[in-house]
């Protein structure tokens, strides 16, 4: 499993993201985001890129612990169901 920031924020999206893109390359499946409290708009593009990722790898990407900042923000961009399904 891997174990997500508790921080994501423009200054460190990128490092998230490659982050996240390495774990998945190692084969991790499980993303657990119950940690990820301090979050601005740049968490979903990071969280879109892994999707992504996963997609192309044919690999279903489960999300945990998705629910706090992370959650409040995708449902105010209204793409809570990306991520939640």
């Amino acid at each position: 499993m891997f174990t997500v920031p508790a921080r994501i924020r423009l200054d460190n999206a990128v490092a998230v993201k490659l982050q996240g893109l390495q774990a998945l390359a190692q084969g991790e499946t499980v993303f657990d985001l119950s940690q990820v409290q301090d979050v601005d708009s740049s968490a979903l593009a990071v969280m879109l890129a892994w999707k992504r990722a996963a997609l192309q790898r044919k690999i279903d990407l489960e999300l945990l612990g998705r629910d706090g900042n992370l959650g409040s923000l995708a449902q105010l961009y209204g793409v809570q169901d990306f991520f939640y399904h």
